[in-house]
């Protein structure tokens, strides 16, 4: 297994690896250098992480529901800076359509190209699903970079 945490400054070496796996079929991305990335990360960062948030009781996620200690928010201390109290944001829930399939697609339980409406109904240009409203998102990603259309994408998520 060759894995990019391998990688020296040298020029060229990224290129060099991955055209290594490409070939011996064996796609690998690890973890950054452990003199730049601790296993205990930034203590200074998460310390004033810590002085500034605290964690949400309960929190709902667009596609997954409620998830206990799953969000953060600001330290009563810090409620001047806190836009959710300052401008009242109402709590609004906004499911999405029953169609889109977002949730599974979150939770790993299918591929964005298995979605019922992917490429067809839901596409970056007409968006259902929160996946596919941002380009970050699951499956604006798939669509638009992963170049596949949908019956070929299908054939391939069953080959595997």
């Amino acid at each position: 297994m060759i894995a990019l945490t391998r990688i020296g400054a040298v020029p060229g070496a990224v290129q060099m690896q991955m055209q290594m796996q490409m070939q011996m079929q064996d796609h690998v991305v690890g973890p950054g250098p452990t003199r730049v990335v601790r296993d205990e990360g930034n203590p200074r960062a998460l310390q004033i992480l810590a002085e500034v948030f605290e964690l949400r009781p309960h929190f709902e996620w667009r596609g997954l529901g409620f998830i206990s200690q799953s969000a953060l928010r600001l330290r009563p201390e810090f409620a001047d800076f806190d836009a959710e109290l300052r401008y009242a944001v109402p709590g609004v829930r906004v499911a999405d359509p029953k169609a889109c399939q977002c949730g599974e697609v979150l939770k790993g339980v299918i591929k964005p190209w298995e979605c019922k409406v992917f490429g067809t109904a839901c596409t970056p240009e007409t968006p259902i699903g929160t996946c596919m409203v941002s380009s970050e998102g699951a499956c604006a990603a798939y669509y638009n970079f992963g170049r596949l259309h949908r019956e070929v994408a299908v054939t391939l998520g069953r080959s595997r």
